[in-house]
């Protein structure tokens, strides 16, 4: 028999319905504190299973620790939802959006549901139109909870013995999926009255008749954006229809963008400040994982200790520490004279208020524990970091109007094959040592044989900036030269936290071109 996705004519669709949550502040507060509880032994479990995941050296154990990885990234996201919903805070809070081949997921989903329906004694099928591209870029987890309200809804109430799921795209950018049965269908009161949410509702939340796998459907599709829209489907049976924006990505891959951002990542310091262990665990082995650099601190005062004699490119800081925390140690670093690094603050609390408080506290931006997600740690770290992922590394040469990474890449270009590796690899390396040379005599006591070998590695790196054909940065470099036998501390240190980001810049563009040879 020939199948089309699809639900044809749409007989009524989903409409917002106006809803009230009013909560006390004291109800808010006790909500805060036992979502912070909630959220620590969640972030425990999740980077447990995570660091076997990529530390076991058993491949099943690895395999099995993997999928659950993926679980409890799907229960972080229902946690989240169900303590702000509980604290009167606004349920929609924004998923992870991420490139996704839909057409292999609703595959694997089918595959995997299909079991569990079969027990009683329903067949589940999938179609993919070929309109379907390979990728889209979707918060695939909503999608996931979306469909499994309408599947469970069709077993429980229509009779049918067989369900079906079916996906289109269209060119406006819109991804259509159906879930249709084959039983008994709607009558027409109900299909006046399905997504009415105005109407008195069952108490009893979550079982078969109440309704509410229909209500969390609805709203989920509401918040990306999109619609639900239920008919009959002829001969027989119904159909629920749901449309989502749904962008084709660019022509680059996920893998390369992800390649791209562990070359602009890698050879940069983090320190990790974090009272447990396994956090720390979790957090190196993704930062590490892109090439970085990492230290660790356990608390507040040894993240201190650590800041007075080492200069980091970006600071992950736990916020809810004991006795001296997160935001204490922010408004220390704020009140000392030397730069400080850019920070991220980890926090278990991800309501939005708390988030604003970090951020205003002086951190360039916020994760919610666990927070070993590489789809949102990496470009986070981007972001405090103040590097753009889709031009890295160009800036503009103001000599000539070029950039900095085409003059560069035509000087390697210019070089004998078997030598540009090589050159890069060295180049490179040179950069990181009179930088480091650099840093270590600054956070030294400035005597006057420390300020005669600062100017030199000053002149070094001038050089090498130059090399690079990156002439802001070499400017800074000869300017640092300059000061090194007469400027306080400060000066110096100041300057040479903006030579540390221009090495950065260089160190990703050096990064990005060894990928491209």
């Amino acid at each position: 028999m020939q199948r089309t996705a699809g639900c044809g004519t749409v007989k009524k669709r989903g409409k917002q319905s106006a809803t009230s949550n009013t909560v006390t502040s004291q109800e808010a507060a006790a909500v805060s504190f036992l979502a912070h509880d909630i959220r620590e032994v969640f972030a425990e479990l999740s980077v447990g299973i995570e660091t076997i995941a990529y530390g076991s050296v058993d491949p099943a154990s690895r395999t099995d620790a993997r999928r659950l990885t993926a679980a409890t990234s799907h229960l972080g996201r229902l946690i989240n939802e169900a303590l702000s919903m509980a604290a009167g805070h606004d349920a929609a809070l924004a998923g992870i959006t991420a490139d996704t081949n839909v057409r292999t997921f609703l595959q694997l989903l089918t595959q995997r549901w299909a079991y569990l329906v079969a027990a009683s004694g329903v067949e589940l099928d999938y179609i993919a139109d070929p309109s379907l591209p390979a990728s889209l870029e979707i918060d695939i987890l909503s999608v996931e909870r979306i469909l499994s309200n309408l599947v469970s809804n069709a077993l429980r109430h229509s009779q049918t013995d067989r369900i079906e799921i079916s996906a289109t795209y269209d060119t406006g950018q819109e991804l259509r999926i159906a879930v249709r049965d084959w039983g008994i269908g709607l009558t027409e009161p109900q299909l006046e009255t399905l997504f009415d949410f105005t109407l008195p509702q069952s108490t009893d939340l979550g079982k078969a008749e109440s309704g509410y796998g229909l209500r969390i459907a609805h709203d989920l599709t509401r918040r990306l954006g999109g619609e639900i829209a239920v008919s009959n489907a002829a001969p027989q049976g119904a159909c629920f229809s749901v449309s989502l924006p749904a962008r084709v990505p660019p022509p680059e891959t996920q893998l390369d963008r992800f390649t791209d951002i562990k070359s602009m990542l890698n050879g940069l310091s983090a320190l990790i400040v974090d009272d447990a262990t396994s956090h720390r665990l979790a957090l190196r082995l993704q930062l590490e994982a892109a090439g970085m650099i990492v230290d660790e601190a356990d608390s507040a005062f040894s993240a201190l200790a650590l800041l007075e004699r080492t200069t980091f490119d970006v600071i992950l800081l736990d916020i809810e520490m004991p006795v001296f925390s997160g935001l204490d140690l922010l408004r220390e670093l704020h009140k000392k004279s030397s730069p400080t690094p850019p920070v991220i603050g980890v926090t278990a609390h991800a309501f939005e208020a708390n988030h604003l408080a970090i951020t205003q506290a002086g951190a360039k931006a916020v994760l919610n524990k666990p927070a070993t997600n590489q789809q949102v740690l990496y470009p986070k770290l981007l972001k405090a970091l103040g590097l753009n992922l889709m031009q890295p590394v160009e800036q503009p040469d103001i000599a000539n109007g070029k950039t900095v990474l085409h003059n560069f890449e035509r000087m390697i270009d210019s070089l004998p094959r078997d030598a540009r590796m090589r050159y890069l690899d060295h180049l490179a390396q040179d950069f990181k040592a009179f930088l480091d040379r650099a840093d270590q005599l600054a956070h030294g006591d400035l005597s006057p044989t420390d300020r005669d070998n600062l100017g030199h590695a000053s002149h070094a790196l001038a050089g090498l900036f130059a090399t690079s054909y990156a002439q802001a940065a070499h400017r800074r470099a000869l300017e640092l030269e300059q000061i090194s036998n007469t400027a306080d501390g400060t000066q110096v240190l100041a300057l040479l936290q903006e030579l540390r980001q221009d090495v950065a810049h260089i160190i990703s563009t050096i990064n990005l071109l060894k990928l491209k040879k």
